[in-house]
């Protein structure tokens, strides 16, 4: 295996792990955001389909 590839091969292990890294650091903020998200739109339906 020539060595740009080894050295390729291992930058995007290295990248693959950081962004899990990241993705399970903000994982608990991002489903906050989407719950709220949720929640408003569910509260827009509602008043819409009650009058208010």
């Amino acid at each position: 295996m020539p060595q740009k590839s080894t050295n390729q091969l291992i930058g995007l292990g290295v990248l693959a792990l950081v962004g899990l890294f990241i993705l399970y650091e903000i994982w608990p903020y991002v489903v906050g955001f989407l719950a709220v998200v949720g929640a408003a739109q569910i509260y827009r339906v509602w008043r819409n389909h009650y009058g208010r």
